[in-house]
């Protein structure tokens, strides 16, 4: 529920922004005018402006109830197996 500002340093932070819709607010490390796109961010937040998190509130519960039935799922097989 924190809002932040990810600086992607390789793919992996850049997979996490597009996975979850973030790839318009995160940034990438060697961004021109990096500070300055960093001081805009943190503008957006202080006025409330979290428009940049509204389809990451969505995703996070996709994809939280996706993540949540693979452990459940695995957890049964694993069950299945020990007996």
């Amino acid at each position: 529920g924190t809002p932040s500002i990810n600086i992607n340093l390789d793919l992996r932070g850049k997979g996490f922004s597009e996975t979850f819709a973030l790839s318009k607010w995160h940034l990438d490390y060697s961004e021109i005018d990096l500070n300055r796109k960093i001081d805009e961010r943190i503008e957006k937040v202080l006025n409330d402006d979290l428009s940049g998190f509204d389809e990451f509130a969505t995703n996070k519960i996709k994809y939280r109830k996706v993540f949540d039935s693979f452990i459940k799922n695995t957890a049964d097989l694993i069950r299945e197996k020990a007996y």
